[in-house]
This record gives C-alpha cells, structure tokens and sequence, in this order.
C-alpha cells in the first residue's frame, strides 16, 4: 500500500502537464519522447524543448533524467528504471514559484488539510519583474487538490501525514499557469512543520521549520 500511495503513477492523471504520460515500456517511452515538445518561455535557466523522465519512486529529486531527445543515454537510464516499475514523462517548464499543501488522514478516513504554503521562488520570471501573487482561486485550486489526493489515500488504506506539490509555470506566452498535484508524497514532508503546525501531534519533534 505505501509503494502505491507514493508512485509517481498512482497520482499522474490528477492534473498533467501537457505531453505528459506514464509508460511500462521502452517502446512507449521513446514514441513518447518522439511527440511534439513544449515549447519553452526563454525566462528559466534552459531554452531548449526538453523531457524530464522520472522512476515510480523517487525521493528529492532523485531518480529522474532530463533530456531533449531519444537516445542511447536514454536508452540505457530507462532500461534501470523500468526494472522498478512504469516511468513518468513530462515536459520541462520553467517554474514561477512552487506550494505545497500539507494534511493528515485520519484512522477512520476523515482528512484534515492546511493552507497551502508557498516555499520556493523560482529563477523562471516573467519579463518585466516577479510574478504576481496567486489568485484565491489558485490557492482554493491547490486545497481542493490536497483534500482529493487526501481521499484517494484513504481509499488506498493509508493514514498519517502527506503532502501535495504544485507549482506556477511560465509558458511560451508568457503567461503564468498553476499546475496542481505535481509531487505527492505520503509520508510527513520537510516543510509540515511549517505548512502545518496545527496538524502535527503534540509529541513530535518534527518543528525545525517553525521558525
């Protein structure tokens, strides 16, 4: 049951980027890689159109490869990688700024959930200064996200503490887009102590982010 709440597949339809896919087979991954790319906005670190491939678990960015095309170096990281289950493919885009949202499901099935917290700006900004603040639809958007994937958990059988990534991302427009549901990790998260006092039990040391 935990391998199946933190895979990357059990949680990639909820809002996927545009190309996105999740394949179990060399085959599927290359005719993947071999669509039509995303174009990028010019406002991040690369410019290049580009996949990010990344293994059913991985942990701080670990387990993923970035790369502009099918080849051998693909070739070989994949045939690791799908030794240990299905890869999940999604266009590079240049991120804004990053939330997460943090909850706890409960024994019986209920599922609490906290504001969602901002906590990284990213180098991705659009021409003419920062980005704006996230509207309370985006912000409502990302709690909405965090109760769903907190009742899917539920139905999975797992109770404890989890968190939902999502980010903003500049698109070859320009304009911002809030893609929700980007990371879902059941398990308690580096920022809930932060994003979540309230939700922590009164015995747990896990208060380095308080401050």
């Amino acid at each position: 049951m935990l391998i199946k709440a933190n895979a990357r597949e059990t949680f990639a339809g909820v809002d996927p980027l545009p190309g996105s896919a999740v394949c179990g087979s060399k085959r599927e991954l290359r005719a993947a890689l071999e669509g039509p790319p995303l174009a990028r906005s010019g406002a991040g670190p690369g410019r290049s159109p580009a996949w990010v491939l990344r293994r059913s678990l991985g942990c701080a960015g670990s387990g993923r490869l970035l790369t502009e095309r099918w080849d051998v170096r693909t070739e070989a990281w994949a045939d690791g990688a799908l030794a240990d289950g299905p890869i999940e493919v999604q266009p590079a885009v240049d991120i804004v700024d990053e939330y997460s949202v943090h909850g706890q499901v409960h024994r019986a099935g209920a599922v609490s959930c906290a504001a969602p917290l901002q906590w990284r700006r990213g180098p991705a900004w659009p021409a003419g200064g920062g980005a704006p603040d996230l509207s309370a639809a985006g912000l409502q958007r990302l709690l909405s996200c965090g109760e769903e994937v907190g009742r899917a958990l539920a139905q999975l059988g797992y109770f404890g503490p989890f968190g939902v990534d999502g980010f903003r991302w500049s698109g070859p427009d320009g304009d911002l887009r809030l893609q929700v549901g980007t990371d879902v990790n059941a398990r308690l998260t580096l920022h809930f102590g932060r994003g979540a006092p309230g939700l922590l039990p009164s015995s747990s040391g896990h208060q380095e982010h308080l401050t």
